[in-house]
């Protein structure tokens, strides 16, 4: 089975494995396909993979995961306004394991972490790309040349969803910032919400967008501890934990 790629001087055409193995590659939006000087977009790739197969690459659903006030605070001024070790391990934790129903661990299956560029550029040098997880990052600039790494660079939700869906396998969470949070809020496809909540205020000013804690208002259900607990594959402290002079407990809420 071959794929007809328009573009640059000439059609080319691609067998279905030559094309799937250069999405797998981890600059595939910076690097041409064989004899082909141009450079497709994983919508592009994914429209004419579907068009040619006439099989639906199936879209993965949306897990955000946040760290927010009870007034929605998430940052200030690019930064995390608190230090939770506890959460932060939590949050490394719960991305990097795979669904329960994936490969065993001799095949194993990488999550995916969706997040603007802001949000890539706030986390340490040293841990970017976040390891063991596909960094995908959402910017209307063009990659800098310093950020040449594994992560994969994409102008647009869509095509963020698209290049995890590309990927396929492991689950899907957004984790920021305010705008990326924004847009997943928006998008069906989001049925989770992996929520810290933070007792206090830090003069924050970036927000959630949606109280998912105003069950009534909003339509989203908070679930229960065990539930809690068998979505993220963990025993998870319940109630109130206190670190740093700061109170925070963990919660789920999901769209019935």
């Amino acid at each position: 089975m071959v794929i007809k790629l328009v573009g640059g001087p000439a059609e080319k055409f691609y067998h279905t494995s030559t094309v799937l193995e250069y999405l797998e590659h981890p600059h595939y939006l910076t690097t041409s396909l064989p004899h082909h000087n141009h450079k497709p977009t994983t919508t592009l790739l994914l429209h004419q993979y579907r068009a040619t197969t006439k099989m639906a690459i199936p879209t993965p659903n949306l897990t955000i995961i946040v760290a927010a006030t009870l007034s929605l605070g998430i940052g200030k001024s690019g930064t995390l306004p608190w230090h939770l070790p506890t959460d932060l391990a939590y949050f490394s934790r719960v991305t990097k394991r795979p669904p329960p129903s994936s490969s065993p661990p001799t095949n194993p299956v990488l999550n995916t972490v969706i997040m603007g560029r802001k949000t890539y550029f706030s986390i340490p040098s040293k841990s970017r790309p976040l390891p063991s997880r596909h960094n995908i990052v959402i910017s209307r600039s063009p990659r800098p040349d310093s950020s040449i790494d594994a992560s994969t660079w994409v102008t647009s939700f869509p095509d963020a969803i698209d290049a995890a869906a590309a990927r396929g396998g492991g689950r899907v969470f957004v984790i920021g910032g305010a705008e990326i949070y924004k847009l997943a809020m928006e998008d069906e496809r989001t049925r989770d919400v992996l929520l810290t909540s933070v007792e206090g205020e830090f003069g924050c000013d970036r927000f959630f967008p949606v109280d998912v804690r105003d069950e009534e208002k909003t339509g989203w259900a908070r679930r229960g501890h065990e539930e809690l607990c068998a979505f993220v594959g963990e025993e998870v402290p319940a109630g109130v934990r206190e670190e740093n002079g700061m109170r925070f407990w963990f919660e789920l809420y999901q769209k019935p």
